[in-house]
């Protein structure tokens, strides 16, 4: 998404006053960043959160065939910190850094002998990922249009294996008040690991009289956000995620070294208090229902799966504590 800030035009003769006018440009700026990350938590400097999921039916088919049944339970840490790299003219080239620590538990196992042996009980896997992208604010048919393109490397805890995708974003604004905004585009995904490679982008947003937002960011969320005082934000709704994890298997004539991904929906309320200028605790919880579960050999797309995990719907829980941005650019 696009910022756009408009301030009064002023005139400067001294150059003490184009400094002092230039750093209160800046912190203007950020006091606006910092509102809008606080709405849209992937902009934010960085964060921690910990997710705790009950425990799920689990039937797992090796090439369209019923080979395992068991209850399992996930809990996942996620970390990530965004890094502005350097802003060059129009365009802004940015970073992060992340990590996802998964604890796969297996229960009450059953099924093909081979499959129950060399399943393990408890799975846990470190997945680290660094993103670098550019972004360049233009114009097109006299609107505001924002063209992103980035790098993700994908590795496992002992680096020996990496696993690339690219994503090209436009987007362009249709709308933009002090009450609403709305932008259309188009995302593109290059990589094994891309579930289609073309989706279509839609986003938007609309305040009410009496505090309540509405967001829409198809096709990743839908959610209504209450602010309930100046440091408290109680929010509803639906939200798409997933997740990848490089497993290693140890069941003969199968591939010993995979990637397994989930596709989560997880409808919830959450609620959010502003500890400080910079630091936002939060906590939600609600329904996991997963959407996709697939296990495929690591050199291969997703598409070439060879397990296909069903599970049921579970409830789950989720703590969170993150930092608003600080960096002059973000």
């Amino acid at each position: 998404m696009s910022v756009t800030l408009v301030y009064g035009q002023a005139s400067v003769k001294k150059g003490s006053e184009a400094i002092g006018s230039s750093k209160l440009t800046d912190s203007l700026k950020m006091v606006a960043l910092r509102e809008i990350a606080l709405r849209y938590p992937l902009l934010r400097q960085g964060g921690i959160s910990t997710e705790f999921a009950g425990k799920q039916d689990l039937k797992s088919d090796l090439y369209g065939n019923r080979v395992l049944e068991s209850k399992v339970q996930i809990s996942r840490i996620r970390t990530y910190v965004n890094i502005p790299v350097a802003e060059i003219g129009k365009n802004l080239i940015s970073s992060s850094l992340g990590l996802v620590q998964q604890k796969i538990s297996l229960s009450d196992i059953n099924g093909e002998s081979s499959v129950v042996q060399g399943a393990k009980m408890v799975i846990k896997e470190n997945t680290f990922n660094f993103r670098l992208g550019v972004t360049r604010a233009s114009t097109l048919f006299d609107k505001p249009v924002v063209y992103s393109v980035s790098a993700l490397a994908i590795t496992n805890e002992h680096f020996s294996y990496i696993r690339m995708n690219y994503m090209g974003l436009a987007a362009l604004t249709l709308k933009r008040t002090a009450d609403r905004s709305s932008s259309v585009g188009v995302v593109v995904v290059v990589g094994p690991s891309a579930p289609l490679p073309v989706l279509p982008y839609y986003n938007a947003w609309r305040k009410f009289s009496n505090s309540l937002e509405l967001f829409v960011d198809l096709p990743s969320r839908i959610s209504i956000r209450k602010q309930l005082s100046e440091k408290s934000f109680l929010s509803f709704g639906t939200e798409m995620t997933g997740t990848l994890a490089f497993l290693n298997l140890n069941v003969p004539a199968l591939p010993q070294q995979n990637i397994f991904t989930t596709l989560d929906l997880k409808t919830r309320p959450s609620y959010e208090y502003r500890l400080s200028k910079y630091v936002v605790l939060g906590a939600s919880g609600g329904l996991l229902s997963p959407l996709q579960s697939r296990v495929f050999e690591k050199s291969a797309p997703s598409k070439d799966y060879f397990i296909e995990n069903r599970l049921k719907a579970a409830p789950y829980v989720n703590f969170s504590i993150s930092v608003l941005p600080f960096f002059k650019a973000l």
